[in-house]
């Protein structure tokens, strides 16, 4: 009898082998003997694929019977193709694989799966205990018979008929021998007992290995939104940092715009050239009895030059010259010689500093309001402007009437 093997599958990497070993996912082939496998068809019209496996596993336990049971299977329209096993520890599968089955977990397979693709016909194949004829039509196995020994003509020729052949179409042939593969095809699940359940060391690392990542993602997490944090207050800061020194500069702007404006009050004339004409405008230079109009006006540092147009009757140059020299805004007055016919030109120096206007009126107000008195009301009459006094006239009655008795200049 040929020794039962267990073959393990090819190993990609170290790492990644020692990986699948410790999370307990890595199984070794473990094949199951023709001798101890067992095929049958059965119907799962109906059934869900959720609950594909509990269906056989329950169909099993009704055809044989309560035990520990091993399958393997595949969905060909509506019928499920199934090879199965014992694997209960008194069985003879147990005893041949001895302790294997402890050492570490186990992915049976029965050699039949193990073995190339066949083409359709009738076959007798080598195996591990004896040899199998088998039947194939479509690319799927239709009919299987393990023999212990070589088959007799007889036998062959029964299993020829029992699978639909013609035995003498196809005769007894010789036994052949196909090398096993490591893992079956694509399409076959598996249910076995020998694949243990992952065990508690597993799930306390897997626990460990979730609560560290946990924690690290947590900790990005954190990192990230400091970093966020830092990013925005240095860009505050910096924000800040260029708008005081915005502030600064525009603040040095001012202050020369300041200086430049000082400087400028410091050499601007003292009298503003609407003070200037209004003194002369109340001086009675000019009205409509004087007949007398301001032509030219021309006011430059401290000088003034003035020209008026003047009526070639009633016109007293003495007397106009008087009213002007009596100003206070005016200084070394000159008469200018050579004016045009009916004007007079005066050219005139402007008094540093202004009078104080209206000094005694400010004074009598500021006494007023630290000793908080109010000026009396004045008398029953006293709404009435006062007369002036006889000898006193007004500048422009002063022209009119020294025109009349001088007769013109």
């Amino acid at each position: 009898m040929k020794q039962m093997r267990a073959e393990r599958s090819p190993r990609c990497s170290r790492l990644f082998d020692a990986c699948l070993k410790f999370f307990g996912w890595k199984r070794d082939l473990l094949t199951v003997p023709r001798s101890q496998a067992r095929w049958l068809k059965l119907d799962v019209r109906g059934v869900p694929a959720r609950f594909l496996t509990s269906a056989l596993a329950l169909q099993l336990n009704q055809l044989l019977g309560a035990g520990r049971y091993g399958f393997c299977y595949r969905v060909f329209d509506d019928t499920a193709h199934l090879w199965y096993w014992d694997e209960s520890p008194e069985g003879v599968l147990a005893a041949a694989w001895g302790d294997n089955t402890h050492d570490a977990e186990y992915a049976p397979w029965p050699e039949s799966l193990l073995r190339p693709h066949l083409a359709d016909g009738v076959h007798l194949l080598d195996c591990l205990e004896g040899c199998e004829a088998v039947s194939v039509t479509g690319g799927r196995l239709t009919k299987t018979r393990w023999f212990a020994a070589p088959p007799d003509e007889a036998q062959w020729r029964a299993f020829a008929r029992d699978a639909g052949f013609d035995p003498e179409r196809y005769p007894l042939p010789l036994v052949r021998s196909l090398r096993l593969g490591k893992t079956p095809e694509p399409g076959w699940k598996l249910s076995t007992r020998l694949i243990r359940p992952i065990s508690p060391v597993v799930w306390l690392s897997a626990a460990v290995v979730a609560l560290v990542g946990a924690v690290i993602v947590a900790f990005g997490i954190y990192s990230l939104k400091l970093s966020w944090a830092i990013a925005s207050e240095r860009a505050a800061y910096e924000r800040i940092t260029t708008e005081h020194a915005e502030t600064i500069a525009l603040q040095k702007r001012i202050d020369r715009s300041v200086e430049f404006l000082d400087a400028f009050n410091g050499v601007r004339p003292s009298w503003a050239q609407l003070e200037l004409m209004q003194a002369v405008a109340d001086a009675g230079l000019i009205s409509e009895s004087t007949r007398i109009r301001l032509t030219e006006w021309e006011y430059r540092g401290d000088r003034l030059r003035l020209q008026f147009a003047v009526p070639a009757d009633n016109f007293s140059l003495g007397l106009f010259l008087g009213v002007l020299e009596s100003l206070p805004a005016f200084r070394e007055i000159r008469l200018i010689t050579d004016s045009p016919p009916g004007t007079v030109g005066i050219q005139a120096r402007v008094a540093e500093t202004p009078p104080a206007a209206d000094a005694g009126e400010s004074e009598e107000k500021e006494s007023q309001n630290k000793t908080g008195t109010t000026p009396a009301a004045p008398a029953a009459g006293a709404n009435a402007p006062a007369a002036k006094p006889k000898d006193e006239a007004t500048p422009e009655e002063r022209l009119t009437t020294g025109k009349a008795a001088h007769g013109g200049s």
